[in-house]
């Protein structure tokens, strides 16, 4: 037993470190080493200053892959995202908002925006944009789930049914500058293999999620 928790791990930072959010302290994140239990608080979400441009209240905090930046996110009461902000987990102070949704790579301090038909790629340090590729469609992006190295980050735009797909899959290497794009996948990725020859890919169902193994080719 390594840590007593009532909610399991939701990522690996890597090989040897997993990260939790402890209920009892809502919104910070812990890295626990699984070969010795030693246990490192990595973020704390921050105490807002009495002048604080953002807002009290955040509805999602989430932690880059080099625990160096964070992006604070609030929602309206129909739980759509209205604003974000970029926060510096030395000092707990926000640094600029964000123009856009971004999602977190794996790794780095790289964050990824699908907004208006363009995939974008932002460093956290300086927040300089680079546009990757545009694609077609409107659908929002539903799911992210990042490869077990870190290196891919593949987002699903638009949701499933019992007798469809999303719209379109999309894999980022945001390090590099990479983008592959699926129209029509046979579902929203919910992992990867370590080798990243598999994914497992589902739909929504009638009573639970109707699962399947398909093969992916990765150019090199």
């Amino acid at each position: 037993m390594l840590l007593p928790s009532d909610r399991g791990p939701y990522a690996w930072l890597d090989a040897d470190h997993v990260l939790i959010d402890p209920p009892a302290e809502h919104g910070a994140v812990h890295s626990i080493d699984v070969r010795d239990g030693k246990d490192v608080v990595v973020f704390r979400p921050l105490t807002p200053p009495t002048q604080n441009p953002a807002g009290p209240d955040w509805d999602a905090w989430s932690v880059s892959g080099d625990l160096r930046w964070a992006i604070l996110t609030r929602l309206d009461a129909q739980g759509t995202e209205t604003d974000q902000w970029v926060y510096d987990t030395r000092d707990g102070s926000l640094i600029a908002p964000l123009n856009g949704s971004w999602t977190l790579a794996p790794r780095g301090d790289v964050a990824v925006s699908f907004d208006g038909g363009m995939i974008r790629v932002m460093h956290l340090c300086d927040r300089r944009i680079v546009a990757l590729a545009a694609r077609s469609g409107t659908m929002f992006a539903s799911d992210s789930v990042g490869s077990l190295d870190g290196r891919y980050l593949a987002v699903t735009l638009g949701t499933s049914s019992e007798d469809a797909g999303p719209e379109s899959l999309v894999i980022v290497e945001p390090l590099a500058g990479s983008v592959a794009m699926v129209n029509g996948p046979r579902g929203s990725v919910h992992a990867w293999s370590p080798d990243l020859r598999y994914m497992a890919v589902g739909r929504r169902g009638y009573h639970d999620v109707a699962m399947r193994i398909v093969r992916l080719e990765l150019a090199r």
